[in-house]
Order: C-alpha cells, then sequence, then structure tokens
C-alpha cells in the first residue's frame, strides 16, 4: 500500500496546467484555487500516480510506501 501526499504551499497547479490531474484524472483534481488535490490518498498501486510524481515541476507531491 502507498500514501500519496500534495504539499499545497509547492503546488501551483495553475501555472503548470494541473499536470497531475491531466496525467492521473482517476485520482487527482484541480480545485478553485489553483492547488492540486489528491482523491484518494491510500491506493494498493500506484498506477499513474507515479507518473503525476515525477511530472510535476515544483516537487509537490511525494508518494511513500505503508
Amino acid at each position: 500500500m502507498y500514501k500519496i501526499k500534495i504539499n499545497r504551499e509547492k503546488c501551483k497547479a495553475g501555472v503548470c496546467g494541473g499536470l497531475c490531474s491531466k496525467l492521473c484524472p482517476s485520482n487527482w483534481r484541480i480545485l478553485e484555487d489553483n492547488k492540486a488535490h489528491v482523491i484518494r490518498v491510500k491506493v494498493n498501486s500506484l498506477g499513474c500516480n507515479e507518473k503525476a510524481m515525477l511530472a510535476c515541476p515544483f516537487k509537490a507531491i511525494s508518494i511513500s510506501r505503508m
């Protein structure tokens, strides 16, 4: 199992165009404040979440093994 975190202070989804939500729309949304929101914090497999983390230009996404 994995735990996904978003550092909302580092997140600038309005600048990057919400790459995480484009790469992984099943688990990411961009809120009205132009910050990313992770839908499922705990997941059994990384799936597209790893792509979202690696693509984030602000390094705002972290994933840890539980």
